[in-house]
């Protein structure tokens, strides 16, 4: 049996949930494909392993949404300052909320809850459909729709298929669309912490000789999660520690800031990779998320980009609805394209410079960014103007 949809997506996640959300609210008809049987359960009892930190414009989107109340009802940890230094000198550089008239500077939030919460949503919306326990094994473009089989027997038809199924997209690999692809040399161990002093609701950062080394405050005010970005070698080193022997180690690479650090979860670690898709679109199909671009942690854009790229696709779908377009013409996509392509184009570079220029060692280099992290500090317009560009203000 074939099944009629306008919008298809392939990913349940964060992104593709928030996607549905977004076309159901343009007045589309939309079936999620989930490779899950299940989503991952929040748990009021214990944090997610990951966490991630939401800025302004992706708190604005989810409001939009009608999201936002569901995910603070769950845990939402707001973060008012964030503290930078570079371990290799005497360089710092501290963002306040307060300086720019904002509450704060953004929100640590489990993924679990803002799934949840954008369940919740689309629970209330008659013109989303969620299919659990199923991938995308074949899509094929027509004229006037796509036809997608699925490796549960189903097929289904749609205006537009949109590929939010993560770094390893199948689609995107099919539609043979380019990956420019680097290895940064890091991968990011990532666990819940216990601090001997309260963390001040501030997000620190302390760039190591190895890696960055990310401290994020949770609701608890002597509770983060830490994002610790090293080469592969010392990542495995720390990941043999014990919890004891850990916990100095990151006390030691935080230079005790917040006192001695205790390690209260499992360690997790994932490779970081810098991919960017050489283009967003193909026939009747459009990337979004991680199946179009992946970043390094250490500026905390990954899933505010792709949330960035749901809240432009929004206005291209709303005039599409509008003014009777296909939604999945090239043509009306196009815009989305240019526009978001170029974005992230910019943000993708940016954190690559920096990721290069605090792993330098040289004497010359070191100084030269103290100096100009120290000059940037007492600079109270551009403090300012970087810190509403991160929140999504413009």
């Amino acid at each position: 049996m074939t099944v009629q949809s306008e919008v298809l997506i392939a990913g349940a996640g964060v992104v593709g949930l928030t996607t549905a959300a977004v076309a159901a609210r343009a007045g589309f008809s939309v079936t999620v494909i989930d490779a899950r049987a299940a989503p991952t359960p929040w748990q009021r009892e214990r944090y997610d392993q990951r966490v991630v930190a939401l800025t302004r414009a992706s708190q604005r989107l989810l409001q939009q949404l009608g999201a936002w109340d569901g995910i603070a009802l769950r845990r939402v940890s707001p973060y008012t300052a964030m503290q930078v230094w570079d371990g290799q000198g005497s360089g710092s550089i501290r963002f306040a909320a307060a300086d720019i008239g904002e509450p704060d500077l953004g929100h640590i939030v489990e993924l679990s809850a803002i799934e949840a919460a954008l369940l919740s949503v689309l629970q209330q919306q008659p013109a989303v459909t969620l299919r659990r326990a199923c991938k995308v094994s074949a899509a094929q473009a027509e004229a006037d729709a796509t036809v997608v089989s699925l490796d549960d027997g189903q097929t289904l038809r749609a205006k537009l298929l949109i590929a939010a199924d993560g770094a390893q997209s199948g689609l995107r690999e099919a539609a043979g669309i380019a990956l420019t692809e680097h290895d940064y040399d890091h991968h990011a161990l990532v666990a819940q912490i216990h601090c001997e002093r309260p963390h001040q609701q501030t997000a620190w950062q302390r760039f190591t000789e190895h890696g960055p080394l990310a401290l994020l405050p949770l609701a608890e005010p002597q509770q983060c999660s830490i994002v610790w970005s090293q080469p592969p070698a010392q990542t495995e080193a720390m990941l043999a520690l014990n919890d004891e022997d850990f916990s100095a180690a990151l006390t030691r690479a935080f230079e005790a800031r917040l006192g001695a650090l205790t390690v209260q979860s499992a360690r997790l670690s994932f490779p970081l990779k810098m991919r960017h898709a050489d283009r967003y679109l193909g026939e009747r199909l459009l990337l979004l998320g991680d199946a179009a671009h992946t970043m390094h942690p250490l500026a905390g854009q990954g899933l505010n980009l792709s949330l960035a790229d749901v809240a432009a696709l929004a206005t291209v779908l709303e005039t599409a609805k509008r003014r009777q377009l296909d939604p999945g013409l090239l043509s009306v996509l196009r815009p989305f394209e240019r526009a978001r392509r170029a974005d992230n184009s910019a943000m993708l570079a940016l954190v690559g410079g920096f990721k290069n220029l605090f792993a330098r060692s040289e004497l010359p280099v070191v100084l030269a960014r103290n100096v100009g992290m120290s000059l940037l500090d007492r600079h109270g317009y551009a403090k300012s103007w970087i810190s509403r560009r991160a929140l999504g203000l413009r």
